[in-house]
């Protein structure tokens, strides 16, 4: 299998997350989501290759001995706020395995290269946030490590085997997920099931059993977030997209008409977030199981649900979160926040040669949650900050 070494990176999703911070074990995905939103990424960045290794399910390996190399170093080394990712590392912020790419895939239970990663990070009793789809993999191995300071994010959008079949071509059955989370937790893994994409309306026929599922296997928790569609998406996009239609009850250029647009994705309107968001709120007192909303767009009632770490990740030991997000700040401000991580330098416009373009996250976020506030000392001072 083609090796290549991948850093962990601050995402772009810093301004709406307390957790902006990512790794990807494999390179490329076998569950081949219709939905996916890291499809037409893989391929950009894949586009001088060979057509085979454009594909979606062309797999390439991080490389865990460069990887292990790269936390020592970093472990043994002051701070550098222009290397966000090492300043995120030594303050103990939460890595997401899984961000862009499944860390479980069926090839993995052979080259074990996540597994080789993880052993990395047990070594530090680093705190990670495993998302996949795969959990069946993981399950073959997991008994290998007695205390991970792990949380796992299971993706599971539906218990209609017919419906994933079609949606998640490559990934395994409900019943094999749920059948592999009920391992996890009985074995003492904390298990958080992701309703991610939630694929309205027909979630409101399937939150009820669905969330009973999830308790009923051992999930401690789950959380939703609405499906997103990509304003500049290729037609082999549009293809994949429309074999959602039906769930949708609408096609897909109706639905980007009459959705609004949120940073570079349609995403269904504020009302309809609203109206499964509770629906799912209810359920979770219903069957005794925690709730979080993960959705990016917020409004004067997205607080609720059971906090701000809408990926589960309280349940880990000695982390810091990345505080100076909007729902962070919407919850109130915590105590394990990392204030090493607002001093981090970031290129707020890459392609252009302006110094200006470097700021630091505290600087950003600042003109973000605070306008009226920076809106006065620009004024004051004749500058903006």
């Amino acid at each position: 299998m083609e090796t290549k070494f991948q850093l962990p990176a601050i995402t772009t999703q810093y301004p709406v997350c307390p957790i902006p911070y990512r790794i990807d074990t494999y390179w490329g995905c076998k569950a081949n989501c219709v939905y996916c939103f890291s499809q037409d990424f893989i391929r950009r960045n894949r586009r001088y290759r060979p057509e085979e290794q454009q594909s979606q399910s062309y797999l390439i390996a991080n490389d865990p001995d460069k990887f292990a190399q790269w936390c020592k170093a970093t472990t043994e080394a002051d701070y550098n706020y222009k290397r966000g990712q090492e300043v995120a590392f030594k303050e103990r912020v939460p890595m997401k395995i899984g961000g862009v790419s499944d860390p479980f895939p069926p090839i993995e239970s052979k080259k074990r290269v996540t597994y080789k990663m993880l052993q990395t990070l047990d070594e530090y009793d680093y705190p990670c946030a495993l998302q996949t789809k795969f959990p069946n993999v993981l399950a073959k191995y997991h008994q290998d490590f007695n205390n991970p300071n792990w949380i796992i994010d299971v993706t599971l959008i539906s218990l209609d085997e017919n419906f994933v079949k079609i949606v998640e071509p490559g990934a395994p059955s409900p019943k094999l997920r749920l059948k592999a989370i009920e391992r996890l937790a009985a074995a003492g893994k904390k298990v958080l099931c992701r309703i991610q994409p939630v694929i309205y309306p027909k979630i409101m026929k399937d939150m009820d059993k669905l969330v009973k599922a999830f308790k009923d296997h051992g999930a401690w928790a789950f959380n939703t977030e609405s499906l997103k569609m990509r304003v500049l998406m290729t037609e082999e996009e549009k293809v994949k997209f429309r074999k959602l239609e039906p769930w949708l009850e609408a096609d897909i250029e109706s639905f980007r008409a009459k959705e609004n647009i949120t940073g570079s994705d349609y995403e269904v309107y504020p009302e309809k977030t609203l109206e499964y968001s509770r629906l799912a709120h209810e359920f979770s007192y219903k069957h005794n199981i925690k709730y979080f909303r993960a959705d990016n767009r917020f409004t004067n009632t997205s607080r609720f649900g059971d906090g701000c770490e809408c990926c589960g990740t309280e349940v880990l030991r000695d982390y810091k979160i990345w505080g100076m997000n909007k729902r962070t700040h919407m919850w109130g401000h915590v105590k394990h926040e990392s204030k090493h991580m607002e001093d981090v330098v970031i290129n707020t416009f890459s392609y252009s040669t302006d110094k200006k373009r470097y700021k630091t996250l505290g600087e950003v976020m600042k003109k973000v949650l605070y306008p009226k506030q920076t809106s006065l000392l620009r004024q004051r001072k004749g500058q903006i900050i």
